[in-house]
This record gives structure tokens, C-alpha cells and sequence, in this order.
């Protein structure tokens, strides 16, 4: 008979991973549900589909290209140590700190921090004409 290993979740710091969660899910819903509904059972279930960096692993989240063009890709950072897993930080973290801290402008569906990230959008709808 096969036993089942059941990773243990942990947080390096608890409070703050569940506030940029909540802050994802609210500017990008595809890449929360990407996390919860697919990446996290996973990792309970003793299966990492992860990328090994150093000693982390990384998981790439499915995001909106234009808002992959502009902060670059989500990615969510774990350790695993004795069937515990550590989630350590969110990236891009300084778009989901200013998302936290006020509500973010939507420009042509994306949200935007600055005028860089507008000319951003709009260059890239621009380049693919």
C-alpha cells in the first residue's frame, strides 16, 4: 500500500503573503486561480512543478500578457524542507505593495503605478500593430 506524502504549508511571514495574495487576486484573478487551483494542491500533494533557483524553487503564475510586458512575471517563491514548505515572497512585489497601499488606476486593463507603466501599455499595443 502507498502512503500518501501530505507537504505541510508554512509561511516565512504569514500576514504580509496573505495580504499581496488578496492584493493579486483583486488586479489578477488568472494568476490567483492559477495559484490556488492548480500550483497549491500540487505542492500539498508532494508534487513540485516548480523551477529550482539556488535553494528555492520559483513557480511562474499565467498572467494577462500586457501586464507581463509591463511588471514582468508573477513568480511565487518557496522553500522545502522535511515535507514543509516555506512560501517565502511574491514577485513583482513593488507592484503588489503600491496595489495594496491604494487603489490602482485601470488603463486599457491593465493597472498602472506611474506614467512609465501607461507608456509601457501603450507601447505595447502599439508594437504588435
Amino acid at each position: 500500500m502507498e502512503s500518501k506524502t501530505r507537504y505541510r504549508i508554512q509561511y516565512v511571514d504569514e500576514a504580509r503573503f496573505n495580504v499581496l495574495m488578496k492584493t493579486l487576486k483583486y488586479y489578477n484573478m488568472r494568476a490567483y486561480k492559477d495559484f490556488v487551483f492548480y500550483h497549491l494542491p500540487y505542492i500539498r500533494n508532494g508534487k513540485l512543478i516548480a523551477t529550482k533557483v539556488g535553494d528555492e524553487y520559483e513557480i511562474y503564475l499565467k498572467s494577462d500578457p500586457v501586464f507581463e510586458f509591463v511588471y514582468g512575471n508573477l513568480c511565487v517563491y518557496f522553500k522545502v524542507d522535511d515535507e514543509i514548505v516555506t512560501f517565502t515572497r511574491i514577485e513583482p512585489e513593488s507592484f503588489l505593495e503600491a496595489g495594496r497601499r491604494c487603489q490602482l488606476p485601470i488603463y486599457k486593463g491593465c493597472p498602472i503605478t506611474s506614467a512609465k507603466d501607461r507608456f509601457m501599455v501603450d507601447y505595447y499595443n502599439v508594437k504588435d500593430k
